[in-house]
């Protein structure tokens, strides 16, 4: 699952406080489809969490789980 290039970099992107689509997209110059991807599997497997950004309901906020961190 993490093996996968982007997988890692989206990782790494969330302990250096990536939080939004946008922001991870951007900062790694992922195709949004790619990025998409990555992210439902990351979720999938309770490494990341997707929540309602409390400031902006129409973001999601991804964050690491404590499977993710651990």
């Amino acid at each position: 699952l993490i093996g996968d290039r982007w997988s890692i970099l989206i990782l790494r992107g969330c302990l250096l406080g990536l939080r939004h689509f946008e922001e991870f997209q951007s900062c790694l110059g992922i195709a949004r489809n790619i990025l998409s991807d990555r992210l439902q599997r990351l979720v999938a497997a309770s490494v990341l969490a997707r929540n309602p950004d409390p400031d902006d309901r129409r973001k999601v906020i991804y964050a690491l789980t404590e499977r993710g961190a651990g």
